[in-house]
Order: C-alpha cells, then sequence, then structure tokens
C-alpha cells in the first residue's frame, strides 16, 4: 500500500522501533469511493424494508448465526483428534 501511494510510514519520536501510519490525500479518495460503494450497496440490499424489519431481519440473523457458531463448537469437541502419525 505504500508503494501504491497510499499510506505513508513515519518514524515515532519517542520509539525508534515504532512506525506511524498514515493515510495519504490519495489513500483518503480510495476509502472514501469504496465507503460510498458500500454505502450504495447497504441501501439497494435494503430497499423496500422498513427499519422494524431491518431490525428484525437482524435478530433472525444473529440468532442463526450464534447456533450456527454452537454447533460448529459442538462437532470439534465431539470429533476426536486425528495423529499424523503413519502405520
Amino acid at each position: 500500500m505504500e508503494q501504491d501511494g497510499f499510506i505513508t510510514r513515519c518514524s515515532v519520536e519517542k520509539d525508534a522501533r515504532l512506525k506511524r501510519l498514515a493515510a495519504t490525500p490519495k489513500g483518503v479518495a480510495y476509502h472514501d469511493r469504496i465507503r460510498a460503494s458500500i454505502d450504495r450497496f447497504e441501501q439497494d440490499l435494503q430497499q423496500g424494508l422498513t427499519p422494524e424489519e431491518m431490525a428484525a431481519a437482524r435478530v433472525v440473523l444473529n440468532q442463526i448465526l450464534h447456533n450456527a457458531q454452537s454447533i460448529e463448537a459442538e462437532a470439534k469437541q465431539s470429533t476426536p483428534e486425528r495423529s499424523n502419525e503413519t502405520c
């Protein structure tokens, strides 16, 4: 990213081991374009839905995610570890 001109790397005065990263004007402009694109995409996805419907969808999707994570954790606990040894 530094070579492409999106960020600069500067030394930190009090600790020579550290470097401070900062966005260049080119980096800020790129970020702004990407953010605007994401915002438009989110608006398109939510078109025709009320704020209440979006809130309900978040609740349902969060519960589905929680369930999936629980299933995955249970599967990992019940699956015996395989040995890398060969016969």
